[in-house]
Formats: structure tokens, C-alpha cells, sequence
């Protein structure tokens, strides 16, 4: 019989997309643990999907992270829809983390815009 309480790939998707969305608003999980009142231990198990997010923690997430819920869920199916570019989070290592982690943190726009085209020039 399966143990219900563990994870699954849903989880995990909803982990990846937490991380995300914390990188991009340039938080710690120190930071977002603090605002939603857990430890950043926690909000570490969260992202890797080693624990579900309950309901009431998703959105109390969503509003510290100032998205909307539905944001945790996209691409879950791989569909794209509308105006939403389809990322495929599954795909991202921890140095793609890292990149986006780091440019978030540069308030020039001018030398992030260099760096991303360097970026595409060596991917290239």
C-alpha cells in the first residue's frame, strides 16, 4: 500500500515553481520561511517536494510571494495556454537556479541586459 503523505510528481512541480518564484522576487528561504512563519529547513523540503504544501501554506506562499495560486500549477500538464510561456522548470538545473538567482540581484538593467545576451551568445 502507498504512504499518501509522500510526495508525488505534483508536489515536486509545485516545489520547483515555489523556488522559482522565490529566486525571482530575490528571497532567501530564510526570508520566505519568516514571512509565512516556517523555518527555512521547511521551505527547503517544500522546494525539493520532499513535503507536501498544505492548502492554507500555499496560499499563505502565494500572497507572500504576491502571485496568484494558479501560478504554482501551470505547465503541470505541459500545455501552454494563452499568453503564458511554457518553462520547463523540470528541466532547470541547480546552476540554472543559480544564474537566475544572481541576475535578480543586479538593479542595473543595462548590465543584465548585457549579460543575457551574452548568455544566448554562448548558448549559441
Amino acid at each position: 500500500m502507498q504512504n499518501t503523505r509522500s510526495a508525488n510528481e505534483i508536489d515536486i512541480h509545485v516545489g520547483q515553481r515555489l523556488r522559482l518564484a522565490r529566486i525571482l522576487r530575490g528571497l532567501s528561504q530564510d526570508e520566505l520561511g519568516k514571512k509565512v512563519g516556517v523555518t527555512f529547513q521547511q521551505i527547503q523540503k517544500y522546494e525539493r517536494g520532499a513535503n507536501r504544501v498544505s492548502a492554507g501554506r500555499l496560499v499563505a506562499l502565494a500572497k507572500a510571494l504576491e502571485l496568484e495560486i494558479l501560478f504554482f500549477f501551470q505547465d503541470l500538464d505541459g500545455a501552454q495556454t494563452g499568453q503564458q510561456r511554457a518553462l520547463p522548470i523540470n528541466a532547470l538545473s541547480d546552476e540554472d537556479f543559480d544564474i537566475m538567482d544572481a541576475l535578480t540581484k543586479i538593479d542595473n538593467s543595462k548590465i543584465k541586459r548585457t549579460l543575457v545576451r551574452l548568455i544566448a551568445e554562448i548558448a549559441d
